[in-house]
């Protein structure tokens, strides 16, 4: 959860990102699995990144639109956005931004499980019906 937005917010997430990275990858090479893998394959996947998604629950506005609560950044080319036809260079390293004030805003009320946790998490046991809606019967 983070409470306080400051000067290197966009830069502390990347960091963060970055480490989660490099400790996967650090212990993914190291793994019982990895290890079990004949050399060619390990040769082969050694720059192998695992894939990274790091989730950001904020306590104050973070993103530009006021009419969405939840993003996913990733790095994109920055051709292909201006040519409108921007897909994700690598889907391994993904941020899932929630900003918890636009979810208070747009979500009166609480419909989904998600909106369950992110309504707790944002205001409080004292403020969130006692148990999260029931699941649909096509919901996991």
């Amino acid at each position: 959860m983070q409470n306080k937005v400051h000067s290197f917010f966009f830069d502390r997430m990347q960091l963060y990102n970055s480490y989660l990275t490099l400790r996967g990858k650090y212990e993914f090479n190291r793994s019982d699995y990895f290890l079990g893998l004949p050399e060619e394959e390990r040769k082969y996947r050694y720059y192998e990144l695992p894939e990274t998604v790091s989730i950001w629950l904020c306590n104050n506005p973070v993103l530009r639109s006021k009419e969405i609560y939840k993003d996913v950044w990733s790095t994109y080319s920055e051709y292909e956005v201006k040519s409108g036809n921007a897909l994700p260079i690598s889907r391994k390293n993904r941020y899932i931004v929630v900003d918890l004030p636009n979810f208070l805003q747009l979500r009166k009320g609480v419909k989904t499980r998600e909106d369950f946790w992110l309504r707790l998490i944002s205001r409080g046991p004292l403020q969130v019906p006692e148990t999260p809606p029931a699941r649909k019967p096509h919901e996991p």
